[in-house]
């Protein structure tokens, strides 16, 4: 299950920055590990990748596997930063 953390008229700049490693090859990125809180999670999978526009920003979602647990990832690439969209519950 997944920890919404969107609530009406939140926006991206109001989600947790991560720190993300990624391979950035060719018109392509691929999360490998990230650092939430104290935390480093190694990206096990990346079950789903999809981009999103939104005005004249262009972001990058990715639903990804880290052991027991589902995060959704997004990297905004007008700010080139990394956000933690969705993380599971507990």
């Amino acid at each position: 299950m997944f920890k919404a953390q969107e609530t009406k008229g939140e926006s991206v700049e109001e989600r947790d920055i991560i720190g993300v490693l990624a391979a950035f090859q060719t018109r392509s990125v691929r999360p490998i590990a990230f650092h939430w809180g104290l935390k480093k999670y190694r990206v096990d999978k990346v079950n789903l990748a999809y981009r999103r526009r939104d005005g004249g920003r262009l972001y990058y979602h990715f639903a990804v596997t880290s052991g027991p647990g589902t995060y959704d990832l997004c990297f905004d690439s007008a700010t080139l930063e990394w956000r933690l969209w969705r993380a599971p519950e507990g």
